[in-house]
């Protein structure tokens, strides 16, 4: 029987010997422990083939096939010696391995100087456990201090033992923390930059702010600085920002210099001086009842998000993590213009309030392209909103809500002015067991005091061509009222169908499953809205267009609410919605280390099919310009569909056919399948037609085929790709292929970009388990 001796050391913490066999000294209070040795305390303990242990001075001495857990660290050693009260001891040809990420630091002599505190000599450090190991680090010194962070000096990085790279210094987090430091740089070739090098230096600030400096070197285009800040003060504010520079070495003081990309849009591209600042705040003022959303988008011209997209800086990261952080969108790449905007918001029971202001950019009127003085776009600064959500009319059974905005709308060149827009509504919501009918009536009243009379700049709508302009209405007040009257209908049925039974509950059946019932909802709608012809000659001006059918098209004096058109249209729709009810037999552990069969159930929405259209009572009754166009109340018929049955298989698809051509005039859908997490296949197609008819006019046709998909290869190796095709033009649009390797040490990814105009290869690296490391020279 193992022979059990206690020991009470520091701070009321008990320390347990444990060994085959034990012999004691007791005048020099020392105790001999040989045979599976362990030390225990807690969660820490130490285990050896031999111990000595030294009552009066409370040291142990370990030795063979040493293995310890202490200070979170799993150490093994030859030899081993440690001063229990003070934390301190050393190590013989011993190594020391933290948990996450999994890092194996060896040494000849490791010294432990206090809690979390260590000291190496001639080390090699990695995350592999192969032999000889994918990467690792040989350094001349190396220490671990309490803040997890571990530090070496003259590290050599070899890959498979051959040394390739030398640092002075590096340090990196030995725990999942974050560590300021150099990131792994990514380094590549592009037809149109040169040859790249973009490398990210991440700074912790504190436990709220970090920040990430990146120089991004092109040989052909020059080096550019990027700083981006992140912040989270509290659970309630949130904030991401970001600015690029570049001192470009190319320019185009003519459009003929463009690149072939941007060749024909009328505009040039002079400036060297290139930038974008972009982010976005989610938070608070004083009391986080007063919401706080700010959206700043502003850059230098409008070839600089077509030109840097795919970087790391680029356009396309910096949308998506603004999507996925804040939910809100920015502009496309190719839009003339960015808006920046803040939003004061106060919600209360029956009412809100909003304060906002927003500037939009319009590239078209900068580095000497149209005139600045001239620029047309509208600027809300400020803008007032108040709502009073639906709520119950007194005691009566009407429901009343309303909505009230006051802007101030200035612009550079053209009318400016302060616009009162007010629109309350009521309503009475009818029910039965057969549906709910929503007949509303609402009055829209507008009134205008215009400050600056001046003609309004329609280059932009005719880049290429001549500048034009627009007067607009020399009166300085103006009042306008519009009703408008709306019913709504919406029923709902469904029925739910026996299908198969289900497996029976046995060990026979594990893994059976069948979908045991089917139910099937029908959701009519029926919507109709009426709206009196207005006179709005004073709230619009008209410019010419080659799109329009009579050469011309009227335009809002500010915004859309400037222009509402009259309307006496129908709509209806009919949704259908299938639900499965799947039951299956399943293993299901018990206690005692067996399974039992258990029968589980899940549901899923696996179809949903909707088809919509309307009819225009208005169309049906139109006179103008019958000997060229013929009437067509009715509406494209559009076809949204949903189809989910199994987790190998996803479909989406939106379509619109014409009733009267008897053809898809517009359709778009993606296609995915997937094979486990080995392989997965995308298809996408989209189809637009033209269209000449007298409500509407579309000159683009379109139809690409979209194919992507991901294959994983022996485990180790992913292949992502994706591939546009133009089926009108009959030429590529782009493509782009990713391979990456992963080993359970390391990854590296090598990516083909070809968008026609441009050719870019990249390549990036990761060092698994010191993914932020710190490298001075």
């Amino acid at each position: 029987m193992p022979v059990e001796r206690d020991r009470q050391l520091f701070e009321g913490r008990r320390w347990r010997l444990t060994a085959e066999r034990m012999t004691a000294d007791h005048d020099a209070e020392i105790v001999d422990a040989e045979g599976e040795v362990l030390v225990r305390s807690g969660d820490d303990y130490m285990l050896a083939d031999f111990a000595r242990y030294f009552h009066f001075s409370e040291w142990i001495y370990l030795r063979g096939h040493v293995q310890v857990r202490w200070d979170k660290y799993y150490i093994e050693a030859e030899e081993a010696e440690f001063d229990l009260r003070n934390r301190v001891g050393w190590l013989k040809r011993g190594r020391i391995i933290t948990e996450d990420p999994h890092i194996s630091i060896s040494s000849d002599h490791i010294e432990k100087k206090g809690d979390l505190q260590y000291s190496f000599t001639q080390a090699e450090i990695s995350a592999c456990e192969d032999d000889p190991a994918a990467w690792s680090f040989k350094v001349s010194s190396a220490t671990i201090n309490q803040n997890d962070s571990a530090t070496l000096w003259n590290p050599r990085l070899r890959v498979l033992d051959i040394p390739i790279l030398y640092f002075p210094f590096l340090a990196f987090s030995t725990q999942s923390t974050r560590e300021s430091g150099l990131l792994f740089p990514d380094i590549g070739y592009s037809s149109r930059d040169g040859a790249t090098y973009l490398q990210p230096l991440y700074v912790v600030i504190n436990d709220e702010n970090d920040a990430t400096l990146t120089e991004y070197y092109m040989s052909e285009r020059g080096v550019m600085q990027d700083l981006e800040f992140r912040s989270t003060p509290d659970s309630a504010t949130k904030l991401w920002l970001r600015g690029s520079w570049l001192d470009d070495k190319t320019a185009a003081p003519t459009e003929a210099e463009e690149n072939d990309q941007f060749v024909g849009d009328g505009l040039i591209r002079p400036n060297h001086d290139r930038y974008w600042l972009r982010g976005m705040l989610d938070g608070y003022l004083h009391d986080p009842s007063w919401q706080l959303k700010m959206d700043l988008d502003y850059v230098s011209d409008q070839n600089y998000l077509r030109e840097f997209e795919t970087s790391r800086i680029g356009y396309t990261r910096s949308r998506n993590t603004l999507r996925s952080e804040f939910s809100r969108d920015i502009a496309t790449q190719d839009s003339l213009t960015r808006t920046s905007a803040m939003l004061i918001s106060r919600q209360y029971a029956d009412y809100g309030l909003n304060l906002s202001a927003a500037y939009t950019q319009n590239l078209a009127y900068m580095n000497d392209n149209l005139a600045p003085a001239d620029n047309p776009t509208v600027q809300r600064l400020p803008e007032f909103s108040a709502f009073a959500y639906k709520t119950t009319l007194g005691e009566t059974p009407f429901e009343w809500e309303a909505q009230g905005v006051a802007t101030n709308f200035w612009r550079r060149g053209g009318t400016t002015g302060l616009r009162l827009d007010a629109r309350p509504e009521v309503s009475l919501p009818l029910t039965s067991r057969y549906g709910s009918i929503i007949p509303s009536v609402s009055w829209r009243q507008t009134f205008y005091s215009l400050g600056r009379h001046e003609d309004i700049d329609t280059s932009t709508s005719t880049l290429a061509g001549a500048a034009d302009s627009a007067t607009t209405t020399d009166k300085d007040y103006i009042s306008r009222g519009i009703p408008e009257i709306s019913v709504s209908a919406l029923s709902e049925i469904s029925r739910t169908f026996d299908l198969s039974a289900a497996p029976e509950v046995s060990l026979d059946n594990a893994g059976e499953s069948s979908w045991t019932k089917l139910r099937h909802t029908l959701q009519p709608r029926l919507a109709y809205i009426w709206r009196p012809d207005v006179n709005q000659e004073d709230t619009t001006y008209t410019v010419a267009s080659s799109s329009s059918r009579t050469g011309s098209e009227v335009e809002p004096l500010f915004d859309s609410v400037d222009y509402i058109q009259q309307a006496s249209e129908l709509r209806y729709s009919l949704t259908n919605i299938f639900d499965r009810k799947r039951q299956a037999v399943v293993l299901a552990p018990q206690e005692g280390n067996y399974y039992l069969p258990q029968e589980v159930m899940d549901y899923r929405q696996f179809f949903r099919l909707r088809l919509e259209q309307s009819y225009d009572f208005i169309e049906a009754d139109r006179t103008d310009m019958l000997d060229q166009y013929e009437r067509r109340p009715f509406s494209d018929i559009e076809v949204e569909a949903t189809l989910y049955p199994q987790n190998y298989i996803s479909l989406s698809s939106s379509t619109f056919f014409s009733p009267y051509d008897l053809q898809v005039t517009e359709h778009e859908h993606w296609l995915t399948l997937f094979y486990q997490d080995k392989a997965s296949l995308r298809f996408g197609l989209d189809v637009l037609q033209e269209v000449d008819t007298y409500k509407r006019r579309n000159d683009d046709r379109l139809r690409t085929v979209t194919l992507g998909g991901t294959l994983h290869l022996l485990s180790d190796w992913l292949i992502d790709a994706r591939y546009e095709y133009d089926l009108l033009r009959e030429e590529e649009v782009e493509r782009e292929i990713a391979l990456t390797y992963r080993h359970h040490c390391f990854d590296f990814q090598f990516v083909y970009f070809d968008d026609t105009f441009e050719q870019s290869y990249t390549f990036r690296v990761n060092l698994l388990g010191i993914s932020s490391p710190s490298l001075s020279f």
